[in-house]
């Protein structure tokens, strides 16, 4: 059985690890399906993949931590940042433009 400490550690590698991954998809996705044509499967597929690990990902965890017996900011504050993340980096990506 491992101790608080290092359940602590892992919770926040792993949920850290979550966030990185999302990150990185929402950026791949973003940079090349994003731009496909509005009837292709890849894109509908896409975003559905995202938006779920978008509303899943924070809908989850964040309650959950926030309402524990010892509640860690930690992994609250990796949360709020991969949403305000991909929010910016969605309104980045839509200002850009399509990659040339």
């Amino acid at each position: 059985m491992l101790s608080w400490p290092t359940n602590v550690a892992l919770a926040r590698l792993i949920v850290l690890l979550l966030s990185a991954l999302q990150l990185a998809y929402e950026w791949w996705y973003l940079r090349g399906w994003y731009w496909l044509p509005k009837s292709s499967a890849k894109k509908i597929i896409g975003w559905v993949v995202l938006f779920a690990a978008f509303l899943v990902f924070p809908l989850e965890i964040y309650p959950v931590n926030a309402h524990s017996k010892s509640a860690d900011s930690f992994v609250s504050a990796i949360v709020i940042i991969d949403a305000a993340a991909f929010i910016a980096l969605l309104l980045y990506m839509i200002k850009k433009g399509r990659p040339a």
